[in-house]
């Protein structure tokens, strides 16, 4: 890809920012059975050729990745004025301040950050998230519907929170379980998807909830096939699972998909084990340009009917997250063998060049404007960021919490 002209940077702007609803791509569906399972497979040569241009695709991104590196790794000055402009081309920088707005005094939500705000995003472009196939079986006594949910990697539980005001709307109560590091591990651990703050309070209100491990760390690494079995034992298994881990690569820009593999295929191991048959799945990933990454999609396509591959407007335009939603789990014996064959691959290939397509074009325009923004400028964009952000908050507003 070619570096765009940012002539106008106003201009430039607003194209970005009417991009933020468009980041999404059906990875496979329902009619895509017999492409996936009866589909010729790739020879070895065709395979070859398939990762060559994978690698491509990592060494385009790799590029604009390291051109950042170099300019902020000549000291912690520098780092901290990228991390403060991109902060502040950030569409989505203010929408949790925005929303709180709109809430009655005394009533806004406790932990109204970008997580809320992200799982919000997805749940109102996506509602069969909320309506998982096999959630009505439970049922208390008084008619009222449960829907069961299991959060990974979690801390401090915003994605438990909205999910309990998107229900609210629904009449369905949650029974929620989550899992986080414990307090006295976050400082040696980085898997929490969300800084530890008010983790404290969530832990002690709510500790039946939390799952922790036979260890008591909550590292979700330490999980064993044996804790696994005897938690779905004690506590049954659940309509929705979701998986926020994240590690900090900021060190280590083009090693993030490495480094986060073995998070994500834990937490998929976790996820086939608790999740029941119907049921559906979030998971946060990055880049998918390596075989073993690849691999991992091939089971996730194989266990679920439909799986959307989606980066939420709050999800910072410049980094590499992206979301799995997989609808509606087949269930441990019925999972599909999936062939790698053309129609797969080029299912992979399109879905990361259409999201390294966007992040590179956001990432070009903070490098083109980096301490090169005039004041009149910086205000227009503020501007353009008001206006989103205000009809992101509304919308986000009317859709949870103002019942029809």
């Amino acid at each position: 890809m070619n570096d765009i002209k940012f002539n106008d940077v106003s201009m430039s702007y607003k194209s970005l920012l009417d991009d933020l609803w468009r980041k999404g791509f059906t990875l496979i569906s329902a009619e895509h059975y017999k492409c996936l399972v009866e589909g010729k497979e790739l020879t070895k040569t065709e395979l070859d050729e398939f990762y060559s241009r994978m690698n491509s695709l990592k060494e385009m991104l790799n590029d604009v990745k390291l051109r950042v590196h170099s300019l902020v790794m000549t000291g912690s000055e520098a780092l901290e004025r990228w991390r403060s402009f991109t902060s502040f081309t950030h569409p989505m920088r203010h929408l949790p301040r925005q929303l709180l707005l709109k809430c009655e005094k005394g009533k806004e939500p406790l932990l109204c950050t970008q997580a809320y705000c992200k799982f919000l995003q997805i749940a109102v472009s996506n509602p069969e998230l909320l309506r998982p196939g096999s959630y009505l079986e439970i049922e208390q006594p008084n008619g009222t519907k449960t829907l069961r949910s299991f959060h990974l990697c979690e801390a401090p539980g915003a994605f438990v929170l909205a999910l309990k005001h998107c229900l609210a709307n629904l009449d369905i109560k949650l029974d929620w379980k989550m899992n986080s590091l414990s307090p006295q591990q976050n400082d040696s651990f980085k898997h929490s998807a969300s800084p530890t703050i008010k983790f404290d309070d969530n832990f002690n209100n709510n500790s039946a909830r939390m799952i922790l491990g036979s260890d008591g760390s909550g590292d979700i690494l330490n999980f064993t096939n044996e804790f696994l079995q005897k938690f779905v034992a004690d506590f049954g298994k659940f309509h929705i699972i979701t998986a926020d881990a994240g590690i900090d690569c900021t060190d280590e820009p083009i090693d993030q998909e490495r480094k986060m593999l073995p998070l994500i295929e834990k937490q998929l191991e976790i996820a086939f084990e608790c999740l029941c048959t119907g049921g559906n799945f979030l998971i946060k990933i990055f880049t998918f340009f390596e075989n073993e990454t690849i691999q991992l999609l091939t089971k996730i396509c194989g266990a679920f009917e439909r799986v959307e591959c989606l980066k939420p407007p709050s999800s910072k335009p410049g980094n590499s997250e992206i979301y799995l939603l997989c609808i509606n789990f087949f269930g441990q014996s019925k999972q599909r063998n999936v062939t790698i064959s053309r129609f797969f691959t080029q299912q992979i290939e399109e879905c990361a060049r259409f999201f390294i397509n966007h992040q590179i074009r956001f990432i070009q325009f903070n490098l083109h404007t980096f301490r090169r923004l005039s004041q009149s400028e910086r205000a227009n964009l503020e501007f353009q960021k008001c206006i989103v952000q205000e009809v992101m908050a509304d919308f986000l507003w009317h859709k949870i919490f103002v019942i029809d």
